[in-house]
């Protein structure tokens, strides 16, 4: 009796074993621009995920680089769908898993994809995505693995009718893209720092360099004409306190007015511009972005020429 129960054991055991689908997790891929010292770490990670889910019998990791290398398998090279199933055949693997990492701007990108190794579909594909130091794909990887325990197929060698993907899954400390908004983004800094200190420093603080740069030329300008306006007039005093003649300098007034002028038509542009930037940068990420630029135009009324204000709205999306 014992002998029976002990055989009937040892068949559910090898029954359960036989249906979970073998799983080989290789090394993530990162470009030759990216510190790959977390490739590891990322498998690990995903390996981690797949086993504590209990749906998988996975692969030690170790073994499957033993056997990569005995095979003369290169991942690097490996560049589409088809040539990870025929290294998942050699490992005798179900399933094989690759992640790939990205890097852009400050931004790090990991996808992950299961892919049969039999007919080398596609099974389950997702990604996360997370600011800050390299360190962070680790967590990524946690998410990735866990979107792989949920979408893949559990029956040995066969793949489901319709390859399933999953949509991208955010960092679940950072907030939405389009909400994601720093200091210096937005419009306020950069204009208190345009009319205190000049010369497009907020919207160099900004990372609009054309409206830095214009602010600078402007303010330049306007610096130009004041010393120049300063010079001519104490010139012009002198002289004609040395010759006895009524003071009258247009040419030093005329270059006053020309740099309050300029300085006056820069510092509009420094407010306008960091708002202009602002809503381009929310067209950018997809929300509706409102700007409404003052404009002054000249009419005639009763025969003199007056100045009438307005605006120009645009909406774009």
């Amino acid at each position: 009796m014992h002998r029976v129960l002990l055989a009937a054991t040892i068949a559910i055991a090898s029954a359960s074993a036989w249906a979970q689908p073998k799983v080989a997790v290789l090394d993530a891929v990162f470009p030759q621009t990216m510190d790959s010292s977390a490739a590891v770490p990322v498998a690990e990670r995903i390996i981690e995920k797949l086993v504590a889910s209990g749906r998988f019998t996975v692969l030690d990791r170790a073994n499957v680089d033993n056997v990569l290398k005995e095979r003369e398998f290169q991942l690097s090279g490996m560049t589409n769908d088809r040539d990870l199933a025929a290294a998942g055949k050699y490992l005798g693997a179900d399933f094989i898993v690759v992640a790939r990492a990205q890097e852009v701007g400050d931004t790090y990108f990991l996808s992950a994809q299961m892919i049969t190794v039999k007919t080398g579909v596609i099974v389950n594909q997702t990604s996360a995505q997370g600011e800050g130091k390299p360190a962070v794909l680790i967590d990524l990887a946690g998410q990735v693995g866990e979107a792989l325990c949920g979408g893949a197929a559990t029956s040995p060698g066969k793949a489901p009718a319709v390859a399933k993907a999953e949509p991208p899954a955010p960092a679940k400390t950072e907030p939405h893209e389009a909400q994601k908004y720093r200091w210096n983004e937005r419009p306020g800094v950069p204009i208190a720092l345009n009319l205190v200190v000049g010369f497009g420093v907020g919207s160099f603080v900004q990372k609009d360099n054309l409206g830095g740069a214009v602010c600078v030329v402007g303010d330049s300008l306007a610096c130009v004409l004041y010393v120049w306006g300063y010079v001519d007039t104490y010139a012009s005093l002198i002289e004609s306190a040395a010759n006895n003649r009524t003071w009258d300098n247009s040419t030093g007034r005329t270059l006053l007015l020309a740099g309050a002028g300029v300085y006056a038509a820069t510092a509009i542009f420094g407010v306008i511009r960091p708002i202009k930037y602002f809503d381009r940068l929310k067209a950018r990420r997809g929300e509706v972005a409102f700007f409404a630029a003052p404009t002054l135009a000249t009419a005639s009324l009763e025969g003199r020429t007056v100045a009438q204000p307005g605006a120009v709205l645009s909406l774009s999306f």
